[in-house]
């Protein structure tokens, strides 16, 4: 089976890449995802067969937000869905509108609001496009956390700061998941091979956790312990979807305290 991977550069391609590539081939792409005739040229040279769509632009909090993120995410997408091949697409939880408190949101519920940011609205309009097309997939993180994110990321700073012995920093506390990017391979391998599951799947763990109690968490991965400091008292919103369809797929996981432990060793000193 011959499988096109997107956005092979970023954190996806570089977590999910080389596990997929022991089960099928997997294809990158250096040339214009905006550029249908060169994308449709590839996928016939390469005799593609399904498509993994990681690539995007923005999503970071931290970054600024444009009009050209939604034009460019939408435009490369839909080049994409014309090529009419099974495709899992990458979706986040800025689908539900950022603006408001998440809390436990299920896979129903996405056309509830519309989000007011242009990457929220990006993935929003890629969803409602292709959600009823044959054999596509839309997995959805609200936070991926794994070995090869950058220290800025809440879980690998807090991680590094725990592991160095010192306080580990929370600017707001508020609900929010974090997924390890591992426990995504065996429902992407049940995808690719054609097992029949949901279109639409949060890939969230059913425990909900806040930023405190997730340092809390990392405070029990070895012997010592660090500060944790909170920065604001106020109250951030919530950003964490329902875990029900991904847990009635019988999928195995790790889950978030075995996750987080494969990061601290991983960076242990």
């Amino acid at each position: 089976m011959n499988v096109f991977f997107t956005g092979h550069r970023g954190f996806l391609g570089r977590e999910l890449i080389p596990e997929l590539s022991k089960e099928v081939q997997i294809y990158t792409f250096e040339g214009n995802l905006m550029d249908v005739q060169e994308v449709k040229a590839f996928v016939k040279a390469k005799a593609i067969d399904r498509v993994i769509h990681a690539a995007a632009r923005g999503g970071r909090r931290t970054k600024q937000d444009s009009p050209k993120i939604l034009a460019e995410n939408f435009a490369i997408s839909m080049n994409l869905r014309n090529l009419e091949l099974p495709t899992l697409y990458f979706c986040s939880g800025a689908i539900y509108g950022r603006q408001n408190s998440i809390y436990e949101y299920s896979e129903y519920r996405t056309c509830e609001t519309y989000p007011n940011d242009y990457y929220g609205q990006s993935k929003f309009l890629i969803r409602e496009c292709a959600i009823n097309d044959e054999h596509s997939l839309f997995m959805r993180f609200f936070n991926v956390f794994g070995r090869s994110e950058g220290f800025d990321r809440f879980v690998s700073f807090n991680v590094n700061q725990y592991n160095a012995g010192l306080p580990m920093r929370v600017f707001k506390n508020f609900y929010m998941d974090f997924f390890f990017v591992k426990d995504s391979i065996p429902v992407i391998i049940k995808w690719m091979f054609g097992e029949l599951i949901p279109k639409e799947i949060n890939m969230v763990y059913s425990k909900k956790y806040t930023l405190i109690q997730i340092c809390e968490l990392i405070n029990t991965l070895d012997a010592h312990s660090v500060p944790i400091d909170l920065i604001s008292q106020e109250l951030g919103k919530d950003y964490c979807g329902d875990g029900c369809t991904l847990e009635n797929l019988n999928s195995p996981t790790i889950g978030l305290k075995a996750g987080l432990m494969n990061i601290y060793e991983h960076f242990k000193v």
